[in-house]
Order: C-alpha cells, then structure tokens, then sequence
C-alpha cells in the first residue's frame, strides 16, 4: 500500500455522513479535495482480509462489481470547504475499487 494517493482528481467531492431517519444513514456535499493534496497514510479498514464492509450491498447497487473488489480506506488529506474556502487537515474516510476512489467523507465524529 502506498505511503500517500495523489489527489489525481482535483474535484474529489467530500461529504459528511447525516441521520436520514428510520437507521439510515445519507451523504451531503461539504467541500473537496484541496487542489494538488495528497491523502496520507491510506490504510485499509474493511474489505478483502480485513472483513466485510456493513453495506455491502448498496455499494454494489449504487456503482456495481463484485464484493471482493471493494476496499474501505482511511487518511488524512486536506479539505477546502465550500461555506469558507478554508483548508483543513481532517480525517478521511472513502470507499475504492480499481484504485477509483468513491463517496470521500469525514466521519461524523472526527468534523
């Protein structure tokens, strides 16, 4: 696993994860990848050998492939937010198949 991945694609949307009632959970626009960051430290923390990722199935819904494609990361990168085009470092959390990154967010407890 690489130390960092290039911010290849400098529009990465990042979202934050809310309670969309009845135990479900929905993703809203915050901001993006700041232009030329990297995200640091990518570590595996679902999928393949290291278990099954919890929805699974929606992912496979929503973007297709098989589940043993799927990898859920984490790192660190640096966020411009829409509301004030600030600059944060923060905690990342994203979903990958075929070295695409899919659905970047910070996790409710680390925003």
């Amino acid at each position: 696993m690489p130390k960092s991945v290039g911010a290849k694609w400098a529009s990465d949307t990042v979202n934050i994860e809310y309670d969309a009632g009845n135990g479900l959970t929905a993703l809203t626009r915050i901001g993006e990848l700041a232009e030329g960051s990297v995200i640091i430290g990518p570590k595996v923390i679902a999928g393949g050998e290291y278990g099954r990722i919890k929805d699974i199935d929606r992912i496979i819904e929503a973007y297709q492939g098989l589940p043993s494609e799927w990898l859920k990361l984490k790192g660190l990168g640096l966020v411009k937010f829409d509301e004030d085009d600030s600059i944060v470092e923060k905690e990342l959390h994203w979903l990958q198949r075929g070295g695409k990154r899919y659905e970047i967010k910070i996790p409710r407890k680390k925003l």
